[in-house]
């Protein structure tokens, strides 16, 4: 079963099979970025979204995990952390799931920092 995008309406958070921010958004909230061989198109195309709608905070860790993917540490860590204050403005509960990706992916990037991750 994929995972459902997750968007914010009538004051929660909840899943949905329907884009968030337009249709350029869909194959990506349908799992279908391929961070990889062509990370440096797909960091265009989020920085894009972004540009076209910036509240959603998938978008904001997709970016940051493009970026780390391709060893771009810093540009990670900052996008990364947009994306967090993005959560906070959106008043988003820390018991959502979107926080411990964002989470997750705050301990590679440090640990790739450090000198034991991929992203190093």
């Amino acid at each position: 079963m994929e995972a459902q995008p997750l968007t914010y309406a009538r004051g929660r958070w909840r899943r949905t099979a329907k884009p968030a921010c337009g249709p350029m958004l869909a194959p990506l909230q349908r799992g279908r970025l391929h961070i990889g061989a062509a990370r440096r198109g797909n960091t265009q195309v989020l920085e894009d979204l972004i540009a076209e709608h910036d509240s959603a905070p998938d978008v904001w860790h997709l970016l940051s995990l493009a970026y780390y993917s391709g060893g771009q540490l810093e540009e990670a860590g900052e996008v990364l952390e947009r994306g967090r204050q993005l959560l906070a403005r959106l008043g988003v509960p820390p018991g959502e799931e979107i926080h411990d990706s964002y989470e997750d992916l705050a301990a590679a990037i440090a640990e790739a920092r450090a000198g034991g991750g991929k992203g190093a």
